[in-house]
């Protein structure tokens, strides 16, 4: 199988011997038919020549018809025509102003999508005002909690000032859970 190369100078070639014989230049079709044994294809084609027979005429020196252009590019044409319609449009493409969509809400009433996107926006801001509060709220329980836990172990300590009378430091309490009769080990810290 030929290189690219070597595809492109043997294409031009037979360009050029077709056109002197024949006084026209060949067709698309008769090249591709002439190098299948190089596995010539249309996409082949085209990555070699992406401007397609006019690139071929023009590099072999060979004048091309007029009608035959324009035939070309109605065939062009008409074939991204074709690739139009079988391509499903977009949301880009869809030029709908959102004030002329509407929707039902649960009381029947009509209600256009800018409407509802600014009552979404709402809501979001409320819901997002109402979390920052939440956050705020734990945040200062908390701090309560944390306090109220320090003044406890304070309290404890000055109400009950237990120590051993040996060395003065801490006293082991055993005590039973009134719910399940465990016995913990209570530690008073000095």
């Amino acid at each position: 199988m030929m290189t690219d190369e070597g595809l492109k100078e043997g294409i031009l070639q037979y360009a050029r011997r077709y056109y002197e014989r024949n006084k026209e230049a060949p067709s698309l079709r008769k090249i591709l038919k002439h190098f299948r044994k190089e596995k010539l294809s249309f996409m082949r084609f085209y990555m070699i020549f992406p401007k397609g027979m006019s690139e071929v005429c023009r590099l072999a020196d060979i004048p091309i018809s007029a009608d035959r252009i324009k035939r070309t590019e109605r065939a062009t044409k008409a074939a991204k025509e074709r690739k139009k319609l079988k391509t499903v449009p977009s949301a880009q493409d869809l030029h709908i102003p959102f004030s002329h969509v509407f929707y039902v809400d649960e009381d029947g009433e009509k209600h256009t999508l800018d409407e509802w996107s600014n009552n979404i926006r709402g809501e979001l801001l409320d819901l997002d005002s109402n979390v920052r509060r939440i956050m705020e709220d734990l945040a200062s329980t908390k701090k309560k909690v944390e306090d109220l836990e320090s003044n406890f172990k304070e309290k404890v300590f000055e109400a009950l000032k237990i120590t051993c009378p040996h060395c003065g430091g801490k006293i082991v309490f055993n005590v039973t859970c009134l719910n399940c009769n465990e016995r913990l080990l209570l530690q008073i810290l000095k």
